[in-house]
């Protein structure tokens, strides 16, 4: 996997993969989505130059930009 430049982490996240959302932490690399991970997981991946967030039971879910 590319390097992370920033995780995610939240008790709610929404995939669209299914109907619930899961726990765990989002992994961005460079502008993109690199993966949805377990909290624990996410960790291998961080280093000094990795952002990470705490969102604790907030929603995250991905976005949809219309651009046209």
């Amino acid at each position: 996997m590319n390097k992370i430049d920033m995780i995610l982490k939240s008790n709610a996240i929404f995939t669209g993969c299914g109907d619930e959302t899961v726990s765990g932490a989002v992994l961005i690399a460079g502008n993109k989505i690199a993966g949805v991970v377990s909290a624990e997981e996410a960790e291998q991946y961080i280093t000094e130059e990795t952002a990470v967030y705490e969102y604790e039971d907030k929603l995250i879910m991905p976005g949809f930009v219309d651009g046209h």
